[in-house]
């Protein structure tokens, strides 16, 4: 039988697991485990949304999967039929790095990069093996034959994309030798 002197609605928490990257950005999958306690009557029902509705009946912990901001509402409801207010927890998910792209115009070197979740934080650049820098602003490459330019960038999520490498700079000149002594 049911405590009619039950008032008291039932406590549910929540318990993340999942490897948090920087920013409070889940680099990961999320677990999602609800606990919810009611020491007079029982629970009856725990319920959940990812987002917005429909509510879900808790049963066993669940994955978040999806890159994005997102907030898990939950609540429960004890055999007195006393309802909890309804909890929210934000949890951010990235798990993809940014993409950078080059640019070369005139000496200058710029670079562009994209990520469509928690952001780009930097882009780092080293030139002809020397030291890694930030990027800032245009880079102006010397002159007199070619250089190689090494490129990454890391988004607010702690995510860095892989090194990438090209070769920019000054062509050699081509040299056009006309057999025979035929000119044209």
């Amino acid at each position: 039988l049911h405590n009619r002197d039950d008032i008291t609605p039932p406590t549910t928490t929540i318990q993340l697991e999942g490897v948090l990257g920087d920013n409070g950005w889940y680099v990961t999958d999320v677990w999602i485990a609800l606990t919810a306690i009611d020491n007079e009557s029982g629970v009856n029902a725990t319920y959940y949304q990812i987002d917005t509705p429909p509510w879900l009946v808790y049963t066993w912990a669940f994955n978040l999967t999806t890159d994005g901001q997102h907030t898990i509402s939950y609540y429960s409801v004890d055999n007195a039929g006393n309802t909890e207010p309804t909890h929210q927890q934000p949890i951010n998910r990235d798990t993809i790095s940014p993409v950078t792209t080059l640019s070369y115009d005139n000496g200058l070197v710029t670079f562009s990069a994209v990520d469509l979740t928690s952001g780009v934080n930097y882009t780092m650049v080293q030139i002809d093996g020397g030291g890694w820098m930030r990027f800032t602003a245009p880079i102006q490459i010397p002159g007199g034959g070619s250089h190689v330019v090494s490129y990454y960038s890391v988004d607010r999520a702690g995510n860095q994309e892989e090194i990438k490498t090209t070769t920019i700079g000054n062509q050699p000149s081509l040299e056009i030798t006309l057999l025979g002594g035929v000119g044209v």
